[in-house]
């Protein structure tokens, strides 16, 4: 199962699979040349993180009404940019303006993807923002987010989806899963986002809650693919 069409690493898994599982909305055209053959190929509806997120919508959300409003600064977090992946042709540090801007305005917290990024936003210049570089659940996330700034990724696509104001500022090629997201209005694509921008997606945001259509996609994918699982196993 796979929605990033620019993985080099789809060549050896298409390779080797019984069966490839692609999101309703990716082109095939796209995979084809790294060996997705029709016969391999089945489409699940929505987005695969929606393959858990149906069953846990509810019990992140609730808790956003357990929030205190008094004295409470607004929280923005911050997923940058995949330094080391294969497929991001792009900028790194990109992000540092935009932090620098937002700090005095909102509880910032940024997200870094690994020690070294970890290392440069916990320099002295950053003092005042949260950094957590160690594994932080959703569950901790959703409940507190007023604004989502992300550089694509899974995490970018949860937050999306459960309807917290999400601003997309990935500057490599967007993937045909974030084009979705875009259509559907889960998100907003800004690469070139300002502080002040930033703030006034923060100062206009509403509460949408969780997007309905595709949690149900994600409760219907995950049935199809706990079906899948086990028509395979009884080949074996």
């Amino acid at each position: 199962m796979n929605d990033n069409e620019h993985a080099l690493g789809n060549v050896p898994a298409f390779l080797f699979a019984d069966v490839i599982m692609l999101p309703e909305f990716l082109d095939i055209g796209k995979v084809r040349w790294q060996g997705a053959r029709a016969a391999k190929v089945r489409h699940f509806p929505g987005i695969k993180e929606g393959m858990y997120l149906w069953y846990f919508a509810d019990q992140f959300m609730s808790r956003r009404t357990d929030r205190t409003t008094q004295d409470q600064r607004r929280a923005v977090y911050v997923r940058p940019e995949p330094w080391t992946a294969q497929y991001y042709k792009s900028e790194v540090n990109f992000l540092d303006s935009l932090l620098l801007g937002l700090r005095d305005h909102v509880a910032l917290t940024v997200l870094p993807r690994g020690r070294a990024q970890g290392a440069h936003y916990r320099a002295e210049k950053f003092k005042g923002i949260r950094v957590i570089d160690t594994a932080l659940d959703l569950a901790d996330i959703a409940p507190d987010c007023d604004l989502f700034i992300g550089a694509g990724g899974t995490m970018t696509r949860e937050m999306a989806v459960l309807g917290i104001p999400t601003v997309s500022i990935y500057r490599s090629e967007l993937l045909d899963v974030d084009r979705y997201l875009l259509r559907t209005g889960c998100m907003q694509h800004r690469p070139d986002l300002d502080a002040e921008t930033a703030l006034k997606i923060l100062d206009n945001a509403a509460e949408r809650g969780p997007n309905l259509e595709l949690l149900h996609k994600g409760k219907v994918a995950y049935s199809q693919l706990y079906s899948l699982i086990v028509e395979l196993g009884s080949r074996h």
